[in-house]
C-alpha cells in the first residue's frame, strides 16, 4: 500500500489492522503515535505471542541516517538483559515499513501517570528513579546513552509481579515535532527533549556522556516530587534557563521536601560534569536513604562493591538521615574493621600472656605447698619467730631454747641483724632437732614473695 504527496516521491502507506508484517507479525491496532513513527499491538502467528511492534513514519525513513540508528539502536537495545528495559524481540530494516519488535508491556508511562495523580510521594517517586538507574546503568556499561530519558519514556508496568515495575523505553530514538512545548523533541538534529535535556546537550549533542542521562533522571525526579520540572516554558526559554540559571532547589517547590534530598538533586543537576555524579551507582547510593525499604535493598544488592569518592561519601555521611542508611553501614562496617584489627590483635596477646604467667604462677604455688612437710606447719618455733621481734632480750630467749634450724628460721625473720648473733652461738640441742626436707622454704617464704596476678 503506497500514497502520494504532492512534490514527494511514492512511501509506502502504515499497515492497517488485519496486515501481516514480515509474514509473521499480524497488526492488532495502534498503541500509540509519535514523531518518527507508530506504535502497533501485533499477534506473533508463530508463537501465538502478543507484541509491541513500532514503525517508521514513511517519510522519516528518507531522513539522513535515520535507518542506521534505528537499527544501531535497536540491536543495542537488544543486548540488554535488565528487568527495567523493555526487551527488543526482533529488527529488520530491510523492508519498505522498518520495524521492531518489543514486548508488550501492560500499564502506564509516568507521563500519564503526572497527569492523572499529579505529583507524588516521595519514596514513590524514588523508587521509580531508582529503578531506572539500574536499567540505564547497564545500558551504560555497553555505552549506550539514552538521550531521550524523560516521563513519557519511563514505563510504570503491571507484568513486574507484586508492584509495578519501571521499564525504559526508546532507546536513542527521538521524536520530531513542530510544537514549541519544552517538553516534546523539536528536531530531527537534537536527539531528546530540551526539558529534560543537560547544558552539554543543547550545547552539542554529539559531545556527552553518561552524565546526560544522569542530569535527564533528576528533571525527571524533581518533576515527580514537585509536579514540575526545575526548568519549564518554550524551546527556546527552556534552552537559555539550563544553560544560564542554576536549578532551583526542590525544597522551594515542594515544602516537606527534606535538605538532604536537596543536596542530592542539586549534586544530579550540576551544571559542572566534574561535580555531578559520575555514573548511576553513585546517584542510586545517594538516593537509597530516601526509598521505600524493600525497594532499597533491591537496589543495594545490585549496586558495585567499591568505594564511592571521598566527596560523595562526605555528602552522604552529612545529609543521610539516621532512620535509614544501608549504604553508610557496610561503609562504616568495612572503614571500622580495617582500622580496629591491629589494635585487638595486640590486645587479645596481652590478655593471654597475662594469662599463662597467672596460670605459671598458680601453678607453681601450688607445688611447693604440696611438697611442704606435715611437721613444719606442726613445729611451734615457727610462729614464735615470726612474732619475735618485741625486744632484743626476749628474741635471744627464744633462740637459746629453740634447735639450730628453728634458730636460724627466726634470724631470717628478724629485721634486724643484731638478734640473729646470739642465735647462732647457742648450742644444739640433738634432743628436738627435727631437720626439714631439702628444698622446704621457711613458713613464711611463700607469702613474702608472691605477687598479685592481676598486675602483669
Amino acid at each position: 500500500m503506497i500514497s502520494t504527496m504532492p512534490g514527494e516521491s511514492i512511501l509506502p502507506q502504515l499497515p492497517q489492522a488485519g496486515d501481516v508484517i514480515g509474514e509473521k507479525y499480524e497488526v492488532v491496532g495502534v498503541l500509540g503515535r509519535g514523531g518518527m513513527g507508530v506504535v502497533f499491538e501485533a499477534h506473533h502467528k508463530r508463537i501465538n505471542q502478543r507484541v509491541a511492534l513500532k514503525m517508521l513514519h514513511p517519510h522519516v525513513r528518507e531522513e539522513p541516517g535515520v535507518l542506521e540508528r534505528f537499527e544501531r539502536e535497536a540491536r543495542a537495545a537488544g543486548q540488554l538483559r535488565s528487568p527495567h528495559i523493555a526487551r527488543v524481540l526482533d529488527v529488520d530494516t530491510a523492508t519498505e515499513l522498518p520495524f521492531i519488535v518489543m514486548e508488550l508491556l501492560d500499564g502506564r508511562d509516568l507521563d500519564d501517570v503526572l497527569a492523572v495523580e499529579g505529583r507524588l510521594a516521595i519514596p514513590v517517586a524514588v523508587d521509580y528513579v531508582l529503578q531506572a538507574l539500574v536499567g540505564i546503568r547497564e545500558a551504560h556499561s555497553l555505552g549506550i546513552i539514552h538521550r531521550d530519558l524523560k516521563p513519557a519514556n519511563l514505563f510504570l508496568s503491571n507484568d513486574g509481579g507484586d508492584a509495578p515495575m519501571i521499564k525504559i523505553l526508546d532507546f536513542g530514538i527521538s521524536k520530531i515535532t513542530t510544537e514549541v512545548d519544552g517538553r516534546l523533541t523539536a528536531a530531527m538534529t537534537t536527539l531528546g527533549s530540551p526539558v529534560y535535556m543537560s547544558p552539554e546537550q543543547l550545547r552539542d549533542g554529539a559531545e556527552i556522556d553518561a552524565r546526560a542521562d544522569l542530569w535527564a533522571l533528576g528533571v525527571v525526579l524533581f518533576e515527580l516530587i514537585s509536579g514540575k520540572p526545575p526548568h519549564a516554558g518554550t524551546v527556546t526559554g527552556v534552552t537559555a534557563s539550563i544553560i544560564a540559571d542554576r536549578a532551583p532547589l526542590l525544597s522551594s517547590a515542594r515544602a516537606d521536601a527534606p535538605p538532604e534530598l536537596d543536596a542530592v538533586l542539586a549534586r544530579a543537576l550540576e551544571k559542572d560534569l566534574d561535580k555531578r555524579f559520575q555514573d548511576a551507582d553513585e546517584f542510586a547510593a545517594a538516593l537509597l536513604p530516601f526509598a521505600s525499604a524493600d525497594t532499597a535493598r533491591r537496589v543495594q544488592a545490585t549496586l558495585v562493591t567499591v568505594p564511592a569518592p571521598l566527596s560523595s561519601r562526605r555528602m552522604l555521611t552529612t545529609h543521610t538521615p539516621q532512620s535509614f542508611d544501608l549504604s553508610q553501614a557496610e561503609t562504616r562496617h568495612s572503614f571500622t574493621t580495617a582500622s580496629t584489627a591491629r589494635p585487638s590483635s595486640r590486645a587479645a596477646l596481652w590478655v593471654a600472656l597475662g594469662a599463662v604467667a597467672f596460670g605459671s604462677l598458680l601453678g607453681v604455688t601450688i607445688f611447693m605447698i604440696a611438697r611442704r612437710p606435715a611437721s613444719a606447719s606442726a613445729q611451734p618455733a615457727a610462729p614464735t619467730a615470726v612474732v619475735a621481734t618485741a625486744s632484743p632480750g626476749a628474741a635471744a630467749t627464744n633462740a637459746e631454747a629453740a634447735p639450730p634450724e628453728a634458730a636460724g628460721s627466726a634470724a631470717l625473720a628478724t629485721p634486724e641483724p643484731t638478734e640473729a648473733k646470739p642465735a647462732q652461738a647457742a648450742p644444739a640441742k640433738p634432743v628436738v632437732r627435727s631437720k626439714p626436707r631439702r628444698g622446704a622454704p621457711p613458713a613464711t617464704a611463700a607469702p613474702a614473695g608472691a605477687k598479685n596476678p592481676l598486675r602483669l
